[in-house]
């Protein structure tokens, strides 16, 4: 038996599981922190020996969160342990149970403990400390880069990306002059609870201005534009799903609907997260 640390999450989190991994003992002897483990089993399973930060999946749906994400935008963190060949042998069987895992799966629950440490850590670091931990710089980062990977996908096309791009800078700019607040605030230049409320209310609902109350093309349960379940694999992730699922059907006209909608929401993404923007939520 062979269990191999598996993450999935929405990307203003990466940071905070990757800290608390850090802080971790290892449920293996092998590696000194979660962390290490995380990054050792998964380089292992994959061959890749170059690996240099564990990875992260896009979240799909198949669980709990689903509909906190999908539907309303709520930021979502997985985490679990899983076998080579799947979730783990006896996963949904007549044998899933307490006593095929204290026998076979983890007798001591030292895997268990390790996670449980981990989640409890992270649930801590949300609700303790002053400034939220999540990231809308790592969220920026992301969608800048899934923004040139689409570029890439529609070079070969009529469909022109260069306002996409355009409006995606603008949002990695206001996210930069947020974040500088946010670190402004952390080192003490700055201060007062307006400030403070400000940033921890812009971290916590960036996600919700992604959602797109018609929902996506044909799924519209689904209602996220950044990510989503890919059509093809509810429990993976896709990445610009109304304009992947466009792409897919080969449907230029409504590959530029599904543009559009997204670069609306990003511009309103960008307006949300402005350090002008004062939020006044009820």
């Amino acid at each position: 038996k062979q269990w191999y640390q598996r993450r999935v999450a929405i990307t203003a989190g990466n940071s905070l599981v990757y800290d608390e991994a850090k802080k971790v003992d290892s449920p293996d002897g092998e590696y000194d922190s979660l962390y290490d483990y995380w990054l050792g089993t998964m380089s292992d399973l994959t061959n890749d020996a170059s690996m240099d930060v564990p990875p992260i999946r896009l979240i799909g749906s198949g669980s709990d969160y689903t509909a906190f994400l999908n539907e309303v935008g709520i930021s979502s963190i997985d985490f679990a342990y899983t076998s080579g060949s799947g979730t783990y042998p006896v996963y949904h069987t007549q044998y899933d149970n307490f006593e095929w895992m204290k026998t076979f799966g983890d007798p001591k629950f030292t895997y268990h403990r390790q996670l449980g440490i981990f989640a409890t850590r992270i649930l801590m670091a949300l609700a303790d400390e002053k400034v939220l931990r999540l990231s809308a710089e790592d969220y920026a980062m992301k969608i800048k880069d899934l923004t040139k990977d689409l570029e890439e996908v529609l070079s070969n096309s009529d469909i022109d990306p260069s306002d996409m791009t355009a409006v995606v800078a603008m949002f990695e700019s206001a996210v930069n002059e947020h974040s500088k607040l946010k670190a402004d605030f952390l080192n003490e230049k700055t201060n007062g609870s307006d400030i403070l409320n400000s940033i921890n209310e812009k971290e916590a609902f960036l996600d919700r201005q992604f959602i797109y109350g018609y929902g996506l093309l044909k799924r519209p349960s689904f209602r996220h534009l950044i990510f989503a379940p890919s059509s093809s694999n509810t429990y993976a992730g896709s990445s610009f799903p109304g304009v992947v699922d466009a792409l897919a059907a080969d449907n230029d006209e409504e590959t530029k609907k599904q543009l559009g909608i997204l670069i609306t929401k990003i511009q309103a993404a960008t307006s949300f997260i402005e350090v002008n923007n004062k939020i006044d939520f009820v």
